[in-house]
Formats: structure tokens, sequence, C-alpha cells
């Protein structure tokens, strides 16, 4: 799984969570899970990787902490696609 580049389940009737395994996956260019009813918080290792250029996760019902918050901005000012409309941010995550 460390060579996968682009995981594309958008409009798949998903559950559950978004693997922390997913981190593994340092080639991801493109991570698509839109329109879904995945749950949980995206962490920042998924969001920090490399190479991700596209992040498709909205609508579902994935909680975005703080943290992430920033390393989200940082994506979306790198002319990155980002896609979280319609999704949980938690500011205060203690």
């Amino acid at each position: 799984m460390s060579q996968l580049q682009d995981l594309t389940f958008a409009a798949d009737f998903l559950g559950g969570t978004i693997p922390i395994s997913l981190a593994n996956c340092t080639k991801l260019e493109v991570l698509k899970l839109s329109n879904n009813h995945i749950g949980g918080v995206i962490t920042e290792k998924i969001v920090g990787l490399p190479f991700l250029t596209m992040l498709s996760l909205a609508p579902n019902h994935v909680i975005v902490l703080s943290n992430v918050v920033t390393r989200l901005t940082f994506f979306k000012t790198k002319k990155k696609y980002l896609s979280v409309d319609n999704m949980f941010f938690n500011r205060n995550f203690f």
C-alpha cells in the first residue's frame, strides 16, 4: 500500500472511520472519500502526506481538530484541491 497514489471511494455509501494506516501511503496524491457516511477524526498525519494534492472529504461526519485546521489552511494556500464543506471543525480539542 505504500505505493498507492490515488484512493477514490466517492459516493460509495462507505461507513466507519478513516484508517490511520492511510498515513503509511506516503506516495498518495489523491484522497477522495466524499459523499459517504464516514466519521471520526482526520489526523494531521493524513493531511500532511507529502504528495497529497487533492483531499475531498465533504460531506461526511469527520471531525477536524484545530491543529489540523492549520495544516488544511496551508494545504489550500499551496493551490491544492480541498473539499471539506459541511464538516465539523472542533476548536477546543482538549
